[in-house]
């Protein structure tokens, strides 16, 4: 069976970075692909998953407050 793949988009800071690591380390690795994908200021801590492996993760402009013409930039580089 292929593994479903899970894609996080998170402004990992406090309790969002502290609820992504306790999740990362409870997901079966057998049967989940996961990918983090963060602000560049966010956190510079590596994510791991349940295995202790580093899980795959990309940096780009994510900022914390609305604004329509970053979060437009930030969805096209995750694209």
């Amino acid at each position: 069976m292929p593994k479903s793949k899970i894609l996080f988009i998170i402004h990992s800071v406090g309790g969002v970075d502290v609820w992504l690591r306790l999740v990362l380390a409870n997901l079966n690795t057998e049967l989940f692909d996961i990918v983090v994908v963060h602000g560049s200021q966010d956190t510079i801590k590596p994510f791991f998953n349940k295995d202790n492996n580093p899980v795959k993760e990309y940096c780009t402009t994510i900022d914390r407050n609305l604004n329509p013409w970053k979060d437009t930039k930030a969805i096209l580089r995750t694209i």
